[in-house]
């Protein structure tokens, strides 16, 4: 790994004067010269190459899960391969039985500006989209969403589906791994998948009444269409399975042709075994130019 620091002074002229170090220690240093002499510094650090498939070497694909609804002390975000390993672990632990999905629900919303800035015409047309999945449990249900990637741990773990967003820190940031709080790269995706308390398609229209307006979180939510599960693997591990698959398959994000909207209407018509012609995006922009990926669902990317 590679890591250039360039300390930089104005000269007698007035002008500036840049020196170039480079270094390869793992731990990026304040240069010496420029700590004795006041410079000022400009560092660029190179992530690892394998860094573009997950948070760790060992533990690839950028897939998170926060399990919200579990007792305070036992909240946690997992992340990546190891993510399954770690639940059979819990349900193990904690002599529970591994949750089967049962309903999926197609959703969007517009984002709120706030009460200081009026929407914009692309505002207007912009519509973030995602599914929520009930689990034959009844106890919570969850949410899962594509982005780009690093936009809640680089944004101070502050996301719309969890209720203490307000918070300093919220919950989500201090349950998050330290690996993860980086700053976000829009031009690549992670997928979330985030427990919610409630317990039904009502509730969750609840939910997104509670917190729509101008000044909250939520324009215009909508539940677009609901189905059954049909999959016949449907344990929560084969969805973590299906979705690890489908993250390291394709990492990139493009907010016009690899966006939330492309994954929702995958991942639903996934779960739910629509044919490809009958699988859409939410908004009719989104639609001219969506290519389904289901089958990267299916397949492990490393074969």
């Amino acid at each position: 790994e590679k890591r250039r620091s360039s300390p930089a002074r104005r000269n007698k002229k007035g002008k500036s004067k840049t020196i170039k170090v480079q270094t390869h220690c793992p731990t990026p240093r304040f240069p010496k010269e420029a700590a004795k002499k006041g410079f000022s510094v400009r560092a660029t650090l190179v992530s690892p190459s394998w860094s573009r498939k997950g948070w760790t070497q060992d533990s690839p694909g950028h897939f998170w899960w926060y399990f919200a609804c579990r007792e305070p002390s036992k909240r946690r975000v997992s992340f990546g391969t190891k993510m399954i390993r770690n639940l059979r672990n819990y349900l193990t632990r904690e002599h529970k039985v591994e949750p089967i999905a049962v309903c999926i629900h197609h959703f969007a919303h517009r984002y709120a500006t706030g009460h200081n800035r009026a929407e914009t015409i692309k505002d207007q047309l912009v519509y973030h989209a995602g599914v929520l999945v009930e689990w034959d449990h009844a106890q919570y249900c969850t949410i899962f969403e594509l982005a780009y990637l690093n936009g809640i741990s680089g944004y101070g773990g502050k996301s719309n589906w969890v209720v203490d967003r307000n918070a300093k820190p919220p919950g989500l940031y201090r349950a998050m791994p330290g690996c993860m709080k980086t700053p976000w790269l829009s031009d690549r995706a992670e997928i979330r998948a985030i427990d919610l308390p409630v317990k039904s398609k009502e509730e969750f229209e609840n939910y997104l009444r509670k917190y729509s307006g101008r000044g909250l979180r939520f324009v215009d939510p909508q539940i677009s269409e609901s189905a059954k599960v049909r999959l016949t693997h449907r344990k929560q591990s084969d969805i973590m399975r299906y979705i690890l698959n489908y993250i390291l398959c394709d990492g990139k994000y493009d907010e016009n042709f690899r966006n939330c909207q492309d994954f929702a209407a995958d991942f639903f018509g996934f779960l739910v075994g629509l044919p490809p012609d009958k699988c859409k995006p939410f908004h009719a922009l989104c639609r001219l130019t969506y290519k389904h990926k289901k089958h990267n669902f299916l397949y492990d990317p490393d074969m």
